[in-house]
């Protein structure tokens, strides 16, 4: 039976296998019939003119200028039937310009915003083909290359959707970016709200929201997709600059709420400095004309610096607290630091224009690892904090009966007193267990402990029943027991009654070895005039009646059961 398992194995393993290897093969074998509306991408039939003769090029390539600094590509591929598709092309920060014949169907224009060559990267040319397609070759003109050879994307074109689509996919990891931090920035402003409503203090959280709006805004307004497609470019651009050169004001904030050993002022000099060079930025570009990106060398220097002073602020808090938020903190600031260089170097010496990528991606990092170590913050306070507040309700709490203790009492005493204003009236009852010492002496501890419960859950059932009343139920001593009863709707001789009505059911049913009796006494806390008493006159008054009362039963109609044996025995 074993072998017979044991083959059955081998046989399950070797046609798992089997189909493995069909559908590895089907994989290498299979090509898709190509989609008939997808976009098609001019990779061959290209070519420049050199000395009168043709030299073939395929793109993409890296390709060296003529002379003048100017490179023209001829392509003769398209034909009559692609007239009114749209033709893309990158290449605008060479000063690209596409022509058909003498038809200029495409050249840069600025708008009221100026963009350097790295911004212009991003960019891309769409054209419609016009009715003329395939009577003269498509030309590429760029004309202000660089003398070193340069990388040139190879163009596509097809119908508007797919063109449009195929853009979009190419983006498609900065949206994912984009959406990341949008995701996270909702998120840590919803936990920021719903803390704040349950009286956890963490601004952090909405430090981490404020900074991911803003880099959303940023990186939105920055990419490619909106300067192309979007409307009002030039105020988006400018949106785009004021974004980045503000959203490291909240994350200075997370450093300030973070360090704890030394109110250092390093954090609130930076935020005033990115703020007075966003103000001065705008107010010399308003005086003087000159564009922002012109100035924006300035915001790069305030970052990085920034980012260098708050990693020491930081590493000098770690070392001397060990405080391990602080250290996850400097690791996050250490990843923004590194990611920030080489955007730095891509953008200012090599002039790439998808530094922003490499950026973004730090952001990611960084914000994903403050987020983390808030998460784990976070949950250890609220942790800590349920604990306390069991500790308190345990200490407010008399374990034998499970009513509020003597400490809760005068909890609510002066709560009720702050407040007092808030309510129309309250009384206040206390309630003594009779022959408590009887019976302990007559059947011991446990029945006079089993006779304190029995007390305390006919109180609880008339609170129950009260409910919603504002009704709380103390254990205030050994045998007493206190009630409060806020705004009552019932005057106190109907609670009396209730109570009695309760007494003689328990009592009836015989579920104990003894019988509760209790006495009463109450007070209310305002008069008919309305002028309210203090708190120990309250109390007084509610004893003086209780004294006053003595003798008077909530179960009067039920005898005492240990007078009623010491008799018995007597008569033995």
């Amino acid at each position: 039976m074993n072998k017979l398992s044991k083959w059955k194995k081998l046989e399950y393993a070797a046609i798992g296998f089997l189909l493995l290897c069909l559908v590895f093969l089907s994989f290498c074998f299979y090509k898709p019939e190509p989609a008939v509306n997808a976009p098609v991408s001019v990779v061959s039939d290209w070519y420049r003119l050199q000395d009168g003769q043709r030299i073939e090029v395929r793109l993409p390539a890296n390709l060296t200028p003529g002379p003048d600094g100017s490179l023209t590509l001829y392509c003769d591929k398209l034909t009559r039937s692609d007239a009114g598709k749209i033709f893309s092309a990158r290449g605008i920060q060479y000063g690209l310009e596409i022509r058909m014949g003498d038809s200029l169907l495409y050249q840069y224009r600025e708008n009221a915003f100026l963009k350097n060559d790295q911004m212009k990267g991003k960019l891309w040319a769409d054209v419609f083909l016009p009715q003329t397609t395939g009577s003269s070759p498509l030309c590429l003109v760029y004309r202000n290359m660089p003398d070193s050879p340069q990388f040139i994307y190879a163009p596509i074109f097809g119908p508007t959707s797919a063109v449009t689509r195929q853009h979009l996919i190419d983006h498609a990891l900065s949206f994912a970016v984009l959406a990341g931090m949008l995701g996270i920035g909702i998120l840590s402003l919803a936990i920021y709200l719903y803390l704040k409503y349950h009286d956890f203090h963490e601004p952090r959280f909405l430090d981490v929201a404020l900074f991911l709006f803003l880099c959303s805004l940023w990186s939105f307004t920055d990419s490619g997709i909106y300067h192309v497609y979007g409307k009002e470019i030039a105020i988006g651009s400018l949106i785009s600059f004021y974004a980045f050169m503000l959203m490291s004001v909240p994350m200075l904030h997370f450093v300030q709420n973070t360090v704890t050993l030394k109110r250092s002022p390093l954090p609130g000099l930076w935020i005033a400095a990115l703020y007075a060079n966003a103000f001065f930025q705008g107010i010399w570009y308003l005086l003087t004309g000159i564009p922002f990106i012109h100035m924006l060398f300035l915001t790069h220097i305030l970052l990085f610096s920034g980012v260098i002073t708050m990693i020491l602020l930081l590493r000098r808090e770690y070392l001397t607290t060990h405080n391990r938020g602080a250290g996850l903190c400097l690791i996050a600031f250490a990843i923004l630091g590194v990611g920030g260089i080489i955007s730095l170097i891509l953008y200012w010496l090599f002039k790439i224009y998808w530094y922003d990528a490499i950026f973004q991606f730090g952001i990611m990092l960084y914000i994903l690892l403050l987020f983390w170590g808030l998460i784990c913050k976070i949950t250890n306070d609220i942790r800590f904090r349920m604990e306390q507040e069991i500790r308190e309700k345990m200490s407010m709490e008399d374990r034998m009966t499970g009513l509020k203790n003597k400490k809760a009492f005068e909890h609510y005493l002066a709560k009720l007193e702050r407040h007092s204003d808030e309510y129309a009236n309250a009384f206040l009852a206390f309630l003594k267990l009779e022959d408590l010492k009887e019976a302990n002496a007559a059947y011991g501890m446990s029945a006079g402990n089993e006779l304190i419960i029995s007390a305390a859950q006919c109180i609880q059932n008339v609170c129950r029943e009260l409910s919603p009343e504002p009704i709380e139920c103390f254990r205030t001593d050994g045998n007493e027991f206190a009630v409060i009863l806020t705004d009552p709707k019932i005057s106190f001789s109907d609670y009396e009654t209730m109570l009695q009505k309760e007494i003689r059911r328990f009592n009836a049913s015989g579920s104990s070895r003894c019988q509760v009796c209790l006495t009463l006494g109450h007070s209310y806390f305002k008069d008919s005039l309305g002028n309210t008493q203090s708190i120990s006159s309250w109390k007084s008054q509610a004893d003086y009646d209780q004294h006053k009362s003595s003798g008077q039963t909530a179960a009067s109609q039920v005898s005492n059961p240990y007078k009623r044996m010491s008799e018995q025995e007597e008569s033995l």
